[in-house]
Order: C-alpha cells, then sequence, then structure tokens
C-alpha cells in the first residue's frame, strides 16, 4: 500500500483502539514515526506503518458498521446536521451512495472502538 498526504487512515493503537486521521507528513527519517497525523490518538502524533489497517484518499472508504458519523445534508438548501449511528452494512451502503454524489458531508466520525472506550456506562 502506497502511502501520500492527505491521505486518511484508519489504524489500531496499543490498546486496540480504532482511530481515523489524515496524514500530513511522510518523513524520509523515520526512526520516530513513518507517518505524521493531523490529530492525536493516543497522545501521539506519529504512526508507525505496521499499524495501519486501512488507508483512502476518501474518507468514507474506512467507515465500518458501528461508527457513528456527524453527517450535513442538503435538503432543498436547508443544511440539517444530525449524528447518525451506522448498525448495519444496508445502512453503510446507503450513506456511502448519499456521500459520493454529493448530498451528504461528513463533518466528523468516531469508530466504534473510540464510543465504546469514552462512554460513560450506567
Amino acid at each position: 500500500m502506497k502511502f501520500e498526504e492527505g491521505m486518511y487512515v484508519r489504524f489500531k493503537d496499543k490498546r486496540n483502539v480504532e482511530y481515523i486521521r489524515q496524514i500530513t507528513t511522510i518523513p524520509k527519517d523515520n526512526r520516530y514515526a513513518s507517518i505524521y497525523l493531523d490529530r492525536e490518538a493516543n497522545y501521539s502524533k506519529g504512526l508507525s506503518f505496521k499499524n495501519v489497517l486501512k488507508a483512502s484518499h476518501n474518507i468514507i472508504d474506512l467507515i465500518e458498521v458501528g461508527d457513528v458519523l456527524a453527517i450535513k445534508e442538503n435538503i432543498d438548501n436547508f443544511k440539517q446536521t444530525f449524528i447518525l449511528g451506522i448498525y448495519e452494512q444496508e445502512l453503510l451502503d446507503n450513506i456511502k451512495i448519499k456521500f459520493l454524489d454529493g448530498s451528504l458531508k461528513m463533518v466528523g466520525v468516531l469508530t466504534h472502538e473510540q464510543f465504546e472506550s469514552e462512554t460513560y456506562k450506567v
């Protein structure tokens, strides 16, 4: 897999929590990290290639069943933002189609592992 700046990656940290981040830099000297990310994950902005599960130029390709999305929908010039949990493959397929045709825009994403690790259980 060839990595490029600007690509999105889905990866696991040492606690097996998955994250989605964007690659900002791929250094020539990779003694400390193979790629650098736009936001921290587990207190680090650096990542080794071996921890990458998937990579794509299109963030929608990295979404899996169980993830939580913040989506902006454009209906008749009225922009509505909502939070959606992807609970089945059919829903994920429909979201991908609407994302690719431009009727939906992703504002944010939480992987299901992030959601579970940060959820306060009652």
